[in-house]
């Protein structure tokens, strides 16, 4: 997975890029940010050998040392989850890691306008079930940060026609897509967006909850930020909810 960042910025992005005050080579950026995206899982138990399913993606930050998934409600709503089912695979050990807690927007049966849902992992980093490693690290105070304007957005996610599990050999391989563009406005309402150049030949769907990531030049040093994650997207367009709608549940999180 990579992404033309050369084209689109042009000779500005022959140094090293900045994520997170980490330099990361430009040819390197889009295999790097694949370990904050994950595909959302969900488990249920007494359904064997179907007791695994995929839904959407999801995007792993840490704030203040605790360890958050990140990803939206409708995904949830849509395949009638419930939420101790959300798990992420711990492909070293061979494992799924459940999360202890989720927290969501208020009154959630008056519609999606958030839509995103905050799964807490932080006891099972603790207890060595998940690496420390592969976390966005942000601050709270990131939240509240007007986001700077970006010269590209990208997202990155698992589309459900390439990530099917295979439940005749028991398997199933994350295989993560990356899709680049211009911001764009929007045509839903509290949303952001992004038109993927070129258009896309394949579909999207299984996307919402990976998270869409921004290039900025601070002064000749291409810098990355976390913008937010995709809530709708189409061969056409991206929506997502920016970092700072984000914020609620933040507080609620955190306290």
């Amino acid at each position: 997975m990579s992404f033309d960042l050369d084209t689109i910025l042009g000779s500005k992005v022959n140094t090293a890029i900045d994520v997170n005050r980490l330099l990361v080579p430009a040819n390197s950026l889009g295999e790097y940010l694949r370990r904050f995206a994950e595909p959302a899982l969900f488990h249920s138990d007494g359904f064997e050998p179907y007791d695994l399913s995929k839904s959407g993606s999801l995007t792993r930050i840490c704030i203040e040392g605790r360890h958050f998934a990140l990803t939206t409600d409708h995904q949830l709503r849509i395949q009638k989850y419930d939420l101790e089912q959300l798990c992420i695979h711990n492909s070293e050990a061979r494992k799924i890691v459940t999360s202890h807690a989720a927290v969501f927007q208020n009154y959630r049966d008056q519609g999606p306008n958030l839509d995103a849902v905050l799964f807490e992992f932080t006891e099972a980093v603790m207890a060595n079930s998940l690496s420390t490693h592969s976390w966005y690290r942000l601050s709270r105070r990131a939240f509240l940060e007007e986001l700077p304007e970006p010269e590209i957005l990208f997202a990155i996610g698992f589309p459900k026609d390439t990530n099917r599990i295979d439940f005749e050999v028991m398997g199933y391989e994350a295989a993560p897509f990356g899709v680049a563009g211009k911001p764009t406005q929007p045509f839903l309402p509290n949303r952001l967006a992004f038109r993927p150049a070129p258009t896309l030949t394949i579909d999207p769907a299984g996307m919402s909850g990976g998270p869409v990531f921004g290039v900025y030049l601070n002064g000749l040093r291409p810098t990355v930020f976390l913008a937010g994650i995709v809530t709708n997207a189409s061969s056409c367009v991206f929506h997502f909810l920016s970092r700072g709608d984000i914020h609620r549940l933040i507080v609620k999180a955190l306290g």
